[in-house]
């Protein structure tokens, strides 16, 4: 179980039927009514606030919700800073695998946690905005970088030394050249990592193809986004099958998660694994001013929706604005589509085979972290 707490977005409650014959629940329940409190605001007071109304990706849901309120009042931001957002939004994706990755997987094999190990994680996405913005906030329309080159691509070193030295056990890029399930596990067995540990458990453990989906990996296009909020429905896109929104969709494709095909547990694992040792180069390219950049949509009557890549999925925030206030405001996190009805989580949690109801719990757990490992949720049976 973990623990609900406000976070603007969902709690999540899951039955399993016992013994291994029945229908998985899902029930997503909200927390909170962070639309409520930002209608009628000022788009300053909204920016202002939403930071501190979210405890999951603070970085990304700032990102996401500036992006949607340029965009509906037609004051986009510079490429420049633009690429620097997103540097801001990546490193925190990376921060928040590397917490996960250290906090999470041992209690899956046994360990013990990390966290101590990986403490400097946490000052990376301060220091690197410190670097590219200065004093400025980043996520304040009109407030161009002044970026410190140097320094920031300092902190991309330090971070890639974390990732080879508490989750790799060897240089990332190296580590992205393993291909092969056999190759793999060599280095599972060698690493002594949380990473390596859980990923080699898994395979002795015959999980690796555990809880394998079909739901496509497919995202819902930005305009059909844009079309359910004009006709007030974004939960629309919660409705019925889904595609799913996680590292494993994001990083589909990569040879490395070849040998890996489908989206059971060890696919998800690698796919997690894949895009963290990405991470630091793609960083280094934004501050270069290469890569992609939030998405965004708008109409001429003040109504916009924006897309940003958070680390466990695609965040969503859609605004209406009209004479400098805000009319509505609608989110759509990965949790709500992942774990919507007919979505990604249920159907996989649905494929789990075992003789042990204990052990499907302790499965289900496993697939519910490599998912999404910050929703708040409860397994229970029935």
């Amino acid at each position: 179980m973990t623990s609900a707490r406000l976070n603007g977005e969902s709690k999540v409650l899951i039955r399993l039927p016992q013994y291994g014959a029945g229908r998985v629940e899902v029930d997503l329940s909200s927390v909170g009514d962070i639309a409520g409190m930002l209608a009628g605001t000022t788009s300053e007071e909204a920016l202002f606030l939403i930071p501190t109304l979210f405890s999951v990706c603070a970085t990304a849901q700032a990102h996401a919700a500036v992006t949607a309120v340029e965009a509906a009042t037609g004051a986009e931001a510079s490429r420049q800073t633009q690429m620097a957002r997103q540097a801001l939004t990546t490193m925190e994706t990376l921060r928040e695998h590397v917490l996960r990755i250290s906090l999470d997987w041992p209690e899956f094999y046994g360990g013990s946690s990390r966290a101590v190990d990986v403490r400097d994680v946490m000052q990376f996405v301060r220091r690197l905005q410190a670097a590219l913005f200065a004093d400025a906030p980043a996520f304040v329309p009109g407030n161009e970088p002044r970026a410190d080159i140097a320094a920031a691509l300092a902190i991309c070193d330090e971070a890639e030394a974390l990732l080879e030295r508490e989750i790799f056990a060897e240089p990332p890029a190296i580590w992205l050249g393993r291909l092969g399930r056999n190759t793999m596990c060599r280095w599972a067995l060698a690493a002594g990592t949380p990473a390596g540990n859980l990923f080699a458990h898994a395979a002795a453990k015959g999980w690796l193809d555990a809880a394998s989906g079909s739901a496509s990996l497919e995202q819902v296009s930005l305009d059909d986004l844009l079309a359910a909020w004009r006709h007030d429905n974004l939960t629309a896109m919660t409705e019925g099958t889904q595609p799913e929104s996680t590292p494993l969709s994001r990083r589909e494709g990569h040879p490395v998660l070849e040998a890996f095909g489908g989206t059971g547990i060890g696919a998800r694992l690698i796919a997690r694994l894949v895009e963290l040792a990405s991470l630091p180069g793609e960083i280094r390219d934004l501050i270069a001013g290469k890569g992609r950049t939030a998405r965004a949509l708008s109409t001429r009557d003040g109504n916009a929706v924006a897309a940003v890549e958070a680390a466990r999925g695609r965040l969503v925030h859609a605004v209406e604005i009209a004479d400098g206030r805000i009319v509505r405001w609608g989110f759509l996190p990965p949790t709500n589509i992942n774990f919507a009805p007919g979505g990604v989580a249920g159907e996989c949690l649905s494929r789990l085979a075992s003789d042990s109801d204990d052990e499907r719990l302790g499965l289900a757990r496993l697939v519910i972290n490599t998912i999404d490992p910050c929703v708040a949720y409860d397994v229970r049976m029935h």
